[in-house]
């Protein structure tokens, strides 16, 4: 699928839809656009790549929605998203029992704006992410309350390198909001490394968080503001 005016492809009060062995390239809007999803879609090994929009973009609804993968151990795995433009992932407004989940597929960010989690009470995992050059923060979580993993099932970490605003941003993370990275590494950061405000939820690194060296006029490695839950 090429070319495409608007989003590649497009889903609105949706449920119980299977995406299978597609790809989906060079749309005008977001490669794959769900909203208000309800019940179940399934997205599988299928390909993202060359949106204006964001790659896959989630908006509203409380259905589960999975994109994943039958390779195993391959880079890029069957399931993959390549990103140059804005998100690479953009969920929000994602309501309670809704759910995210990008297992086994490998997502690559190169001078777009990174991840983003905005306004959802829904949950969320992203896996095997690297965020490179990035226009904005790497990866955002801002005013949401559900669990959110960044894990890494194929590659070594989740890497973001030279990210123009914060590599990670965590802002008003709700009461029983969870935010998970099992590695992560930041790399020639131009501002803080890993920034955490307001946040009353729980906040954990699963290993050790690698901070390489920053470049000219960097914030912070790490700075913690404002929050009275665990981090």
């Amino acid at each position: 699928m090429d070319g495409a005016g608007g989003a590649g492809i497009a889903s609105d009060n949706a449920g119980s839809t299977t995406v299978r062995d597609v790809q989906v390239q060079n749309s005008g809007g977001a490669g794959i656009l769900l909203t208000n999803t309800t019940e179940t879609t399934t997205i599988i090994d299928s390909i993202i790549r060359g949106a204006t929009g964001p790659a896959l973009h989630v908006n509203g609804g409380d259905g589960s929605i999975g994109m994943l993968s039958n390779s195993t151990g391959l880079i890029p795995s069957f399931s993959h998203i390549e990103n140059t433009s804005q998100q690479i992932i953009l969920i929000e407004n994602l309501a309670a029992g809704g759910i995210v989940n990008t297992t086994g597929t490998t997502l690559e960010d190169t001078s777009g704006a990174g991840i983003d989690i905005l306004n959802s009470a829904g949950s969320a995992t992203v896996d095997n992410a690297r965020v490179v050059n990035s226009t904005a923060t790497g990866i955002r979580v801002m005013n949401s309350s559900g669990i959110y993993n960044f894990r890494n099932s194929i590659q070594d970490n989740t890497f973001i390198s030279n990210a123009a605003e914060q590599s990670v941003l965590i802002d008003g993370l709700g009461a029983n909001g969870q935010v998970t990275f099992n590695t992560l590494q930041i790399d020639g950061r131009n501002s803080t490394g890993i920034d955490i405000n307001t946040n009353g939820g729980r906040i954990t690194f699963m290993d050790p968080v690698v901070l390489g060296t920053p470049n000219g006029g960097a914030g912070a490695g790490i700075s913690v503001d404002g929050s009275t839950a665990g981090s």
